[in-house]
């Protein structure tokens, strides 16, 4: 850190942070992921985000309940176990699942870099 000599303040140097950025999925990623599950991929882009966060959403919830039924593991290993066998595999990353009434997994995004 550098010292100002008039103030004798501390100037906080900024640093550069390699943040990945997670990008949105598109028509071609949602099309992908219905068509694995056997769902229809016709229909706008809003449409098929529905369609897909549904699907995984139920993905999701199924697992969890067979996964916690089958091992007596705690609740942050029984997530972390199904998040990667349904979400990270696909390439998908979720920002809020939710098992109750309708089940959903809200903000889908992607986790894969792209090549160059």
């Amino acid at each position: 850190m550098k010292i100002n000599k008039k103030s004798n303040k501390r100037k906080t140097i900024k640093r550069k942070t390699n943040k990945r950025k997670t990008d949105k999925l598109s028509r071609k990623d949602y099309e992908n992921i219905l068509s694995r599950y056997g769902l229809s991929t016709v229909g706008t882009v809003e449409m098929l985000r529905d369609r897909t966060e549904m699907a995984l959403g139920v993905k999701m919830c199924r697992c969890l309940k067979s996964v916690s039924k089958q091992t007596k593991r705690s609740e942050s290993d029984i997530f972390g176990i199904c998040s990667n066998a349904v979400l990270t595999q696909k390439g998908v990353k979720s920002k809020q699942i939710t098992c109750s009434k309708k089940r959903l997994a809200q903000g889908l995004t992607k986790t894969r870099r792209r090549r160059r």
